[in-house]
């Protein structure tokens, strides 16, 4: 036999809670106002006791668990004393709680949760101004005197499921984080998570009362999912309310680039479309085709090309003169939206910097004729001189 004394900064490992017997101590408190405790353990705020050994209370000798201290005992607690709780008893599945013959346990206004079993044997005396959660599979037997408040049956009580998402609406690739959260918390088990009827990945096991699903595979389109509770020994199962998350296809950027950027009428040109896609995450080579409009009447040789790699090429002609704006029209594929571009190209007219070449040919003419003329003069100043000359 030993004295142990309780206090807020000391927490019993649980290699030392064998056989822990509780006798008298230094400890003195006021439990919740109602009884002030002298010369007995008390378990303070803050305190905690996790023993999977033996715990006993001697006839005379109170234990005491103050608002904020805990107990989760996986064991067995004898009592032939007096417990008082304000505070939270956790009897794990396992657990034996024996309120023993000359014993007295009072729960005032405190939290027992069972899911083992707790005795209130012949001539104990259990009180319970409290919250008793009894659940599936634990035991509450009272072969002493059992009065107040009626214990909390929680077996196969049904679980409250609920779905979320973070990234509502997305785009195609985008990473999405679906979270599914059952109350209580205190529900063990997994979460199925289903995607337009149909299981999406493994079950996902509840940790504090949670479980995530990160995808980046819903394709483009509306998805109603939801997310199922299997429950577990005290709870029954649920599935949450259909969530639907909206997958939108990927933004788009195009441009249209003419070479060169000026030419004669009758005279083609080349426009290259680039379809670049701008959207978050891993980017994705646009697919599909690129049409074009405008060029006042002029043709375009084929009427769309198909990108690859983004990009893609034709030929277009016009048929009149002027600063003309073309227009190219993405069409977008399964995964990307659509979008268009423009660019202005210079055409220049019929003749411009050859519309002179028929005066050139005709000054070239009239020098021609020129020409004759002073060689028909030479003639003449020739045979004039040869006359003269004769005579």
């Amino acid at each position: 036999m030993f004295t142990f004394s309780f206090d807020s900064s000391l927490i019993i490992p649980k290699a030392y809670a064998v056989n822990l017997i509780v006798e008298q101590n230094t400890c003195k408190t006021t439990l919740n106002g109602f009884w002030d405790v002298p010369n007995n353990a008390c378990i303070t705020p803050g305190f905690a006791v996790d023993s999977t050994d033996s715990l006993t209370i001697p006839s005379g000798v109170f234990l005491v668990v103050n608002i904020g201290g805990t107990i989760t005992n996986s064991g067995t607690i004898n009592n032939n004393g007096g417990i008082g709780t304000g505070g939270t008893i956790n009897n794990n599945s396992g657990g034996i709680i024996n309120n023993n013959g000359g014993g007295f346990f009072d729960n005032i206004g405190g939290t027992i949760t069972n899911s083992g079993t707790i005795n209130n044997n012949i001539g104990g005396t259990f009180i319970n101004s409290g919250t008793i959660d009894n659940y599936c599979h634990a035991a509450l037997t009272n072969n002493g005197a059992f009065t107040g408040n009626l214990v909390v049956t929680l077996c196969n009580v049904t679980a409250t499921t609920t779905l979320s998402s973070l990234q509502n609406p997305s785009t195609f690739s985008q990473q999405v984080t679906f979270t599914a959260t059952v109350s209580p918390s205190t529900a063990t088990g997994t979460i199925q998570f289903q995607v337009d009827g149909t299981d999406f990945g493994s079950p996902v096991a509840l940790s504090g009362g949670t479980a995530t699903l990160v995808t980046s595979s819903l394709s483009v389109g509306t998805h109603s999912v939801t997310a199922s509770y299997g429950g577990d020994s005290n709870f029954a199962g649920n599935t949450s309310s259909a969530l639907t998350q909206t997958v939108n296809k990927r933004i788009t950027v195009t441009s249209i680039t003419p070479n060169p950027a000026s030419i004669v009428i009758g005279k083609s040109i080349q426009f290259t479309a680039t379809v670049i896609d701008t959207d978050i995450g891993t980017t994705i080579d646009p697919s599909g085709h690129v049409t074009f409009s405008g060029g006042g009447g002029g043709s375009f040789s084929p009427s769309s090309c198909a990108l690859l790699s983004g990009a893609c090429a034709l030929t277009y002609t016009p048929s009149s003169s002027g600063s003309i704006t073309i227009t190219g029209s993405y069409l977008g594929d399964s995964t990307h939206d659509t979008s268009s571009g423009t660019s202005t190209v210079t055409v220049l007219g019929d003749g411009h910097g050859h519309g002179n070449d028929g005066n050139d040919g005709n000054e070239g003419n009239s020098g021609n004729h020129e020409s004759g003329d002073n060689h028909e003069e030479d003639k003449t100043n020739v045979n004039e001189k040869n006359g003269h000359d004769n005579s």
